[in-house]
Parts: C-alpha cells; structure tokens; sequence
C-alpha cells in the first residue's frame, strides 16, 4: 500500500494523491476516507515504531504504472492477496477498512487580527 508523511501545509486528502503519484506515477482522484488504524512495530519485544496510518480508497486517473525506490509496483487481484508478499497488516486493512466510508472533516482556522480567527470546514 502507498504510504507516506504529510507536508506541513498539506491536507490528507492532497497528502495522499502526492504520495499515489510519488510511488506509482499514477495520477488519482480520491474516493473516500475509509478509517484510522494505530499501528506498533516491534523488535524483539520492544516498539520500533508507532504509526498513524490514515487508510483512503482513491482510483486511477491517468498517467503510466512506474516503479519508484518504494518498492515493487503492480496490480495485483484482492481475491489472491493471502498468496502475495504483502505486509500482514496491509492484507488486514484491505480486507476489513477499503470499503468503509468514515466521515472525514477538514478545518481550517485563519487568524485574520490578533485573537480573532475565520473558521471554514469541508466534509468528505
């Protein structure tokens, strides 16, 4: 699965159609927010890393499949996924979150003067 760290001025939704293209030369139009996993790794007992992994379907919309430093870059049928090398967790997150649509508000809070803030909200 695409994955990646947010820019600073970036929403997730951008954030996610600038790492599809980064690692597969894909453009894609995002379909929905599907859910938020946390997830340790560890090493030999001890947590290595933990993870906040914002889990979006998108689609395809143009450009070429290219292969990146990422890894190896192909379609694969979700029906076979148990018999590919896929991260256990990844397998997990594509069976049980891709087709679940969960509310995703953005906001944005301006300060115009000081202490007086403009508010705006979108809702995917």
């Amino acid at each position: 699965m695409i994955g990646g760290k947010l820019k600073h001025d970036e929403t997730l939704i951008q954030g996610a159609i600038r790492e599809a293209k980064e690692e597969t030369g894909l453009d894609v139009a995002f379909d929905h927010f599907c859910g938020l996993c946390h997830e340790h790794v560890k090493e030999k007992g001890a947590i290595k890393h933990s993870l906040l992994l914002f889990v979006c379907k998108m689609h395809p919309a143009g450009g070429a499949l290219a292969q990146s430093n990422e890894g190896e870059v192909r379609w694969f049928d979700l029906a076979s996924i148990d018999a590919q090398k896929v991260v256990p967790s990844d397998v997990w997150m594509i069976k049980n979150m891709l087709d679940k649509k969960v509310y995703l508000p953005f906001s944005t809070m301006d300060e115009t003067a000081q202490n007086v803030y403009e508010f705006s909200a979108d809702v995917h």
